[in-house]
């Protein structure tokens, strides 16, 4: 019998735009400042690569801890609403890293929702594992 995973495949769809997005933004500035490999001393350029990798960096755990909690048939109304507020953390934040490297409401808060979905799940599903 094959399981349905409805929510982490909708939301690996909304990641995977998310992802290519950031993509085409490293490509588009490759492609501008004729950088073929690192930043080329660019602020732009860097901006796009740190956005681009701080998402490979996070959502692939984020995605495998919500597709754990949907085996593990966690409340879906609640991986629903953590799983939006965990895309809008990625989206603020990738606002604001591409408009400054420094400290900023998008990368501060965007980290700190990121890691607060990324720990809810995970003690979530540790708490299932002992049911």
């Amino acid at each position: 019998m094959m399981t349905q995973l409805p929510l982490t495949s909708i939301f690996s769809f909304c990641f995977a735009v998310l992802i290519f997005y950031l993509v085409l933004q490293v490509v588009r500035c490759r492609r501008k400042f004729r950088v073929g490999y690192g930043d080329g001393g660019h602020d732009e350029l860097r901006h796009a690569i740190s956005a681009h990798s701080n998402a490979i960096e996070t959502i692939p755990l984020a995605l495998i801890i919500l597709l754990i909690s949907e085996l593990n048939a966690v409340n879906s109304v609640l991986l629903i609403s953590a799983s939006v507020l965990f895309l809008l953390a990625r989206i603020i934040h990738v606002i604001g890293l591409m408009s400054s490297l420094g400290t900023s409401f998008g990368r501060t808060y965007g980290t700190l929702a990121s890691w607060l979905f990324i720990i809810f799940l995970a003690l979530v599903n540790l708490f299932y594992a002992f049911q």
